[in-house]
């Protein structure tokens, strides 16, 4: 049994990290909202081409959902906009400007209702978060508006949303609690404490019966929806942005991580995406496969691939097997390209190959290697159990035995002697210094002229350590030009492998090691 195992990968690259990546109902189109592109890009998963762009929103893109249909597509931005549009076209329906910042959607799924619930934020300190209620069967209406617009009034800041039934949604909130509410009845009110930080996403198994939640206390907490009681709990070492069920529900797939800002402040950053096993709770692999926070998490419903959206600018789809043509949809062949950017429909995703890491390897399943071992009976190997009771014996005597100062000896026989350790402490901080002498500076041309410190720390931060005032920005009047300068040379390899040629503000970036004068 191998410890690795290759997993076939396709990478799209955005304009600022990823908000969200999701597909549709039927499993042949995949939405993907960025920060900073302001668009939400269409890839179709026959042969994973761009196929078009929605450019309807003048902020980052926060949420986006597909009816149960799949004919609409509802985005919010902050910009205060919510659009519905044509989810196969890209034909705008409406646009309509909200009072507050929308920043969740949700949609109904397979209920004989077609319902939306939009959770905003309010600008200020004297407002309150809203949920907005459309109907997404009357969008033909010329005086297409909201039907409820339901103002939260609880102590608990609502953060995300989903559709319990026709009337109720269940909403996570940003004290960990998980609340149940009835658009129509303001009384029904159901309050429940399973987090004690920020819910950042619920989602259903497949079965509908359980919900998987997501926090930033580090925990995904799985929760039968019948007593909501606690059933399971996964456990990571950094904050969990989303969890979802795989195809089966087997499994549970984790992703998230510190943000930027904090990575100097901690120790360890993981970023790897992990796969739980439902039965135990045992963390059973995990793929390094981002280098900034996962975001997002979504799971094909027509095979077992899944996809992944993060901060470092890119999105992952996982292939588990090859497509089966079998399950494709029968309109897969019919969709027709759209958008505004130029020879679209020739964009394509850059195949890579990842490794998954299986946890749960240990040698003694591999018979090749452990034939000839037989340490647990010492019968079998006298010579060998002798001699390792004889080096266990010794190593006791030498930990017993109290050292002379006077002894001279003792300095010249010991391993660990002042003399030598004075010379490893002497090689290892040559050896670190060695490595922060290596040229670790990076030079970005090509960027747009009001770029600000900020911007490029939080994009060039998520590679590695930033050395104290290592960014510098010269602005020319015909470009402008930036240095960043790493604490290690390894980060500065990991950006200019990330970064390079990759589109920003709609100009594309070259990234390379900076020229020491």
């Amino acid at each position: 049994m191998s410890q690795y195992t290759d997993i076939d990968t396709k990478q799209y690259r955005g304009c600022g990290f990823m908000t969200i990546s999701k597909y549709n109902n039927k499993g042949d189109l995949i939405y993907i909202g960025d920060k900073e592109s302001k668009e939400i890009t269409v890839i179709e998963t026959t042969n994973y081409n761009v196929i078009g762009t929605f450019n309807y929103h003048n902020g980052v893109i926060w949420s986006l959902d597909i009816s149960s249909d799949d004919n609409i597509l509802i985005s919010c931005s902050g910009d205060f906009s919510i659009v519905f549009s044509n989810a196969k076209n890209g034909q705008l329906i409406y646009n309509i400007s909200y009072k507050k910042i929308p920043k969740f959607i949700t949609t109904q799924k397979n209920l004989e209702t077609n319902l939306v619930a939009i959770l905003s934020d309010p600008i200020g300190k004297n407002s309150n978060s809203s949920i907005l209620i459309y109907d997404l069967n009357k969008t033909n209406n010329e005086n297409f508006n909201f039907e409820i617009d339901y103002e939260w009034t609880f102590d608990n800041k609502p953060n995300v949303l989903l559709w319990l039934d026709e009337t109720k949604l269940i909403v996570g909130t940003n004290e960990g609690f998980i609340i149940i509410i009835d658009i129509y009845n303001k009384e029904f009110y159901k309050e429940y404490k399973f987090h004690d930080d920020v819910i950042k996403s619920i989602v259903f198994n497949k079965t509908k019966t359980e919900i998987l939640t997501s926090s930033l206390d580090c925990t995904a907490k799985q929760i039968i929806l019948e007593s909501m009681t606690l059933n399971k709990t996964y456990t990571s070492i950094v904050p969990i942005n989303y969890a979802q069920f795989n195809h089966n529900d087997r499994k549970v797939f984790v992703g998230g991580g510190n943000e930027a800002m904090l990575v100097s402040k901690l120790s360890n950053n993981d970023l790897h995406f992990k796969i739980f096993r439902t039965t135990d709770q045992k963390l059973m692999n995990h793929i390094p496969s981002h280098f900034g926070p996962i975001r997002y998490i979504d799971k094909s419903p027509n095979s077992k691939n899944f996809i992944s959206a993060s901060q470092d600018g890119t999105i992952r789809i996982y292939f588990l097997k090859e497509d089966n043509q079998d399950n494709q949809s029968e309109e897969t062949n019919d969709i027709k390209t759209f958008g505004s950017v130029s020879d679209i429909n020739e964009v394509t995703l850059l195949d890579e190959t990842l490794k998954i890491q299986n946890l749960t390897w240990k040698a003694s399943k591999n018979p090749e290697k452990n034939k000839n071992i037989h340490l647990n009976n010492p019968q079998k190997n006298n010579n060998l159990f002798q001699f390792s009771n004889i080096k266990r014996e010794s190593k006791k005597k030498e930990i017993n035995q109290i050292p002379d100062k006077d002894d001279k000896t003792f300095k010249i026989n010991n391993y660990l002697s002042e003399d030598k350790l004075s010379t490893l402490r002497d090689n290892n901080t040559k050896k670190n210094n060695d490595e922060k002498q290596e040229n670790s500076t990076i030079r970005i041309t090509n960027l747009p002229k009001d770029i600000q410190l900020k911007e490029l720390y939080d994009i060039f931060e998520t590679f590695g350590r930033i050395e104290d005032n290592g960014i510098f920005i010269k602005y020319y009047n015909n470009e402008t030009m930036a240095f960043v300068r790493y604490l290690y040379r390894e980060s500065a390899d990991k950006a200019i492998n990330m970064m390079n040629k990759s589109c920003y503000n709609f100009l594309i970036l070259t990234v390379e090691i900076a020229k020491k004068n």
